[in-house]
């Protein structure tokens, strides 16, 4: 039986595509809500382990795309261009490439001995638009941008999503839990979105409700200042990636 090493999982996880991978110990979700604590999956947890793969630019920067094609009216040109650019290669594909990646691990980990628990990169993508469990807006069993900033991936920026240093908001994230006991990840210790100096992402949201404060602030102090509830119910925001390509960040 091979002892897993924090290297050998990032060389796995970098081999399959991510472009940062952290640690954190769950000491880290002590905060977290009862029932998406990390031991709440898994009673001996030790680690969570928590990963990003990147966004391609010429995925984001589609708004000019076709803008000369005479066939194509306005509003129709930019459907497919949010449904058929970003939506399906930054999003839906990035998520599925996530899910691989997580069954990678997963058999990676229980091969050599330990147990894990994974989740899907995004939770209601695979419901129905009809969904219950979509129009109800029920928390994700465990959160994967919590995980990204407990094992300093990056931190929260105003849009309610994850701002890294190196990439901006331009990443998709992971993360599974597990009984290895691996080295934490140093946090962030400074802020990284520009907040109220830039506040571009708020502008280009489409969707956009300006709250006070975080609505969703679950167990960590956020700058985040958009309501995403508004972001679920406007038709195709999730998917059109307009607060990515608005942030100067990751350029």
């Amino acid at each position: 039986m091979k002892a897993l090493t924090a290297e050998d999982i990032r060389a796995l996880l970098m081999a399959e595509g991510a472009v940062k991978v952290g640690f954190a110990p769950v000491e880290r979700f002590a905060e977290a809500p009862i029932g998406h604590r990390p031991e709440d999956f898994l009673s001996a947890a030790k680690s969570v382990i928590s990963w990003a793969v990147r966004v391609p630019t010429g995925v984001v920067d589609y708004d000019h795309y076709l803008a000369k094609a005479e066939d194509f009216p306005q509003d129709i040109r930019l459907e497919i261009l949010h449904n058929n650019v970003y939506g399906r290669l930054g999003y839906s594909t990035l998520n599925m490439m996530l899910d691989q990646m997580t069954i990678r691990l997963l058999w990676e980990l229980e091969r050599s001995g330990y147990r894990a628990v994974g989740f899907p990169a995004t939770y209601n993508e695979y419901h129905g638009a009809q969904s219950e469990i979509k129009r109800s807006g029920y928390r994700a069993p465990f959160s994967h941008r919590h995980a990204a900033v407990a094992a300093g991936l990056g931190e929260f920026g105003l849009n309610n999503i994850l701002v890294t240093e190196e990439y901006g908001p331009w990443v998709r994230v992971s993360s599974l839990i597990t009984d290895l006991e691996l080295p934490a990840s140093p946090l962030v210790d400074k802020p990284i979105c520009l907040r109220d100096g830039c506040r571009l992402c708020l502008e280009g949201c489409v969707a956009i409700e300006i709250v006070e404060e975080d609505l969703d602030q679950i167990f960590l102090q956020t700058p985040s200042r958009t309501d995403p509830r508004k972001c679920r119910e406007e038709p195709g925001c999730l998917t059109r990636g307009s607060c990515l390509r608005a942030c100067p960040l990751g350029r």
